[in-house]
């Protein structure tokens, strides 16, 4: 067997001269290659003569006349005996004390223009100075040198805490998300049938008006099953009916209508409505916290009642 080393091709012993097999390995026993005997046979220098112009074919076959046929690899390449592989080095930024977030703005050693207006840590205007003189102040005050107006000419920067700052920031965010959450209205759906009967029907009802004083759109879904279809009429009247013992509270915003199997009507708040009912609540809670401070109020009964509802004659 003939062992590559440091490129160099060894020619196999003189029992190979024929056109047989063999196998060439190099110094980690990783890659082994076929070869043929005959076509090896001679000193080193030949071999190399005829290996190198054909280069190194992948698969397995017979004679390949001076080319290396690879048959197998088991494995990557591995560093010599006792050498080191060397440690992946992590990405830093002269001066930067923070990580540069994705889309945000050039902070400390980014920032490579040659000069900019710099604002000092109290925003007092300081005037055109050298990038490297900025970043130099930035640095001696233990802060940020942030490109706060890349569009300028020059850029503006300003001295500060970063991290400070970008906590702000994502604080104001987050409260504005709260603040558009709140104001959003959601969508309630409320499903009956035609044939509801009493009790269920004002416990539905109920449901409606607290949803619409609560600034919520209301759904109002009459399904239907079989041929129950034929009753269309009924569920009409009970919508009806629905939006008389609403009142004023909401306004029909999409008018009765069939889709499929099913009846459907949207219901808005009537935001005028409302708005009268928001000073009554504000009242209540004056007089639970005055009764909470130990203040006596002017009426303390309480009156509790109890709602009884009829029962349905449909048979």
């Amino acid at each position: 067997m003939a062992v590559l080393r440091s490129g160099l091709f060894l020619a196999p012993p003189a029992s190979l001269s024929s056109h047989s097999a063999g196998a060439i390995r190099d110094d980690s026993g990783r890659t082994s290659v076929s070869y043929c005997g005959g076509c090896l046979s001679g000193n080193a220098g030949d071999v190399s003569e005829r290996l190198n112009p054909g280069g190194l074919i992948i698969g397995n076959g017979a004679c390949s006349r001076g080319r290396l046929v690879v048959v197998g690899r088991a494995g990557g390449s591995r560093p010599a005996a006792g050498a080191r592989r060397p440690r992946p080095q992590p990405n830093r930024r002269s001066g930067a004390k923070e990580p540069q977030d994705e889309g945000g703005p050039l902070l400390n050693g980014d920032i490579r223009v040659p000069s900019v207006r710099l604002l000092d840590e109290e925003q007092n205007m300081v005037g055109v100075v050298p990038t490297a003189e900025a970043q130099l102040r930035a640095r001696d005050a233990d802060l940020d040198l942030v490109m706060i107006a890349p569009d300028a000419d020059p850029p503006v920067c300003r001295i500060m805490d970063y991290s400070k700052y970008r906590y702000e920031a994502q604080k104001k965010k987050r409260e504005a998300q709260k603040k558009a959450i709140a104001s959003r209205q959601d969508l309630k759906e409320l499903k009956m049938r035609y044939n509801i009967d009493t009790h269920d029907y004002q416990v539905r009802l109920r449901s409606a008006m607290k949803f619409l004083k609560d600034g919520d759109k209301v759904k109002v879904v009459c399904q239907f099953k079989g041929r129950e279809m034929d009753f269309k009429d009924l569920a009409f009247k009970l919508f009806q009916k629905f939006i008389d013992d609403i009142g004023e509270l909401g306004v029909v915003e999409s008018k009765m209508a069939i889709e499929g199997r099913q009846m459907i009507m949207l219901l808005g708040p009537n935001k005028t409505a409302v708005a009268k009912l928001q000073p009554e609540k504000s009242t209540e809670k004056s007089k639970s916290k005055e009764q909470d401070n130990g203040k006596p109020s002017s009426e303390s009964t309480t009156t509790v009642e109890l709602e009884t509802a009829p029962v349905s004659d449909d048979t």
